[in-house]
């Protein structure tokens, strides 16, 4: 009976240290913003292969119809049921995709200058440490500089 708890027990101590082993440590922030990169670039690679699919279809149906070539109402403005709307729905989909790529860029830059930054005065401290460890040799004192006059008087140095 014993011999069969201690197995339980080390059994669920063995799937502990294995599921333990087996999870990621969380991501750091740059690592983050890398993986948003990439996401984001690959999201953008997609928008554009399918606006080069649309294209030559709504340029056909531009060519048909000269009324469906026009992809603006007379304030400029897209209206939502021409057939260009959704080329330029993507497109407006790709530049906030490129924004938002742009940023997390940025992002990723200003935290690699910080980490560079931090390693400077990492070297600079350990740096300071060794000259102050060199610098600062502490000198032992001479008997006659602590002892008072009485104990110099009674154990004379040679």
């Amino acid at each position: 009976m014993e011999l069969e708890t201690e197995n339980e027990k080390m059994t669920a101590e063995n799937r502990r240290l294995h599921l333990r082993v087996s999870r990621k440590p969380p991501a750091t922030d740059s690592e983050k913003l890398l993986l948003d990169k990439i996401d984001l670039e690959e999201r953008i690679k997609a928008l554009e292969k399918k606006l080069t699919e649309v294209a030559p279809k709504l340029q056909l149906e531009a060519e048909k119809s000269p009324r469906l070539g026009r992809s603006t109402d007379r304030s400029g403005r897209l209206s939502p049921n021409m057939p260009n709307s959704e080329c330029s729905v993507l497109k407006r989909e790709k530049e906030i995709l490129e924004r938002d790529l742009k940023s997390k860029e940025e992002q990723l830059h200003t935290l690699t200058l910080r980490v560079q930054q931090m390693e400077k005065e990492n070297e600079n401290l350990h740096h300071r440490i060794e000259m102050k460890a060199n610098a600062v040799k502490r000198v032992p004192k001479k008997p006659s500089e602590t002892m008072t006059k009485l104990q110099l008087k009674v154990y004379p140095l040679i």
